[in-house]
């Protein structure tokens, strides 16, 4: 992806953050569904972060829910 974890300095907290800005709003209105270590940023910067099984212990440890497959995610949104 364009904001691939480290490149330049980027990681995807910083993507998300920059993405919602370039939107006119705040990543703290964003849901963002991940599982690997580099997804953990993203949670963190989100509203709600979400870690989809399997996952990285950094995912899981970031996210605000957990989650075993994307059809559970209508039940935490």
């Amino acid at each position: 992806t364009p904001f691939s974890h480290g490149k330049h300095g980027m990681d995807k907290g910083r993507a998300l953050e920059s993405i919602a800005a370039s939107f006119g709003t705040s990543a703290k209105r964003a849901v963002y569904v991940g599982n690997g270590a580099s997804d953990a940023a993203a949670m963190k910067a989100s509203g709600l972060g979400v870690a989809i099984t399997p996952s990285a212990p950094e995912a899981e440890a970031a996210a605000q829910e957990k989650i075993d497959s994307l059809s559970e995610l209508l039940l935490v949104l």
